[in-house]
């Protein structure tokens, strides 16, 4: 486990860096969708911004206020930090996958990759983030229509102890959140 000085010092630039991700995001925002006309209802309101400390890395993951009610209040954004110290980072991670409901169901759960490759315990391991809410298809109508059935956890990131500096890039966490918008808005290309 880290000391907790080089612990409070990566909780510090994760919330630096997705204080300036979330400031980014809304300024579009309000500029080009304010109403939600084009944008998913995921990005609206505050988050939760979980800090995990685990044995081999870091995982941050972004939790909506008020997930179950579907309800996307504007409370300001949190940053809680947790210690894990008996847990590896893929071990938690798979916690936050998508259960299906119907293993039978078209696609099969086999067809989606793991939010995290394995690795071995001890070994570093690539790290990655998930910008968007895993999407799983559930069918919705004869047409085979398929519809997202995630809405969980809003964003997920993650690294290893040798890459704690992948928050410290400011600059990155606004043109990360310019990237994603322009997946769904026009102007932004």
């Amino acid at each position: 486990m880290l000391p907790n000085a080089k612990i409070n010092r990566v909780h510090y630039e994760v919330n630096k860096y997705f204080r300036a991700y979330y400031a980014e995001l809304r300024k579009h925002i309000a500029t080009h969708d304010p109403s939600f006309q084009r944008l998913p209802l995921w990005f609206k309101g505050g988050r939760k911004v979980e800090t995990l400390v685990c044995r081999d890395g870091i995982i941050v993951i972004h939790w909506p206020y008020e997930k179950a009610s579907g309800m996307f209040p504007d409370k300001p954004d949190s940053y809680p930090l947790f210690k894990l110290p008996d847990e590896l980072v893929k071990e938690r991670v798979a916690k936050y996958d998508i259960d299906w409901p119907d293993p039978n169901a078209f696609p099969p759960a086999e067809a989606f990759a793991p939010l995290i490759p394995d690795y071995t315990p001890g070994a570093a391991f690539k790290p990655g983030v998930w910008p968007e809410p895993r999407r799983r298809g559930t069918e919705l109508d004869d047409q085979g229509t398929y519809v997202n059935a995630a809405d969980q956890w809003t964003r997920l990131d993650y690294t290893n102890m040798d890459r704690l500096d992948a928050w410290r890039d400011v600059p990155r966490a606004r043109t990360q959140a310019r990237t994603l918008l322009s997946n769904y808005l026009e102007e932004l290309h």
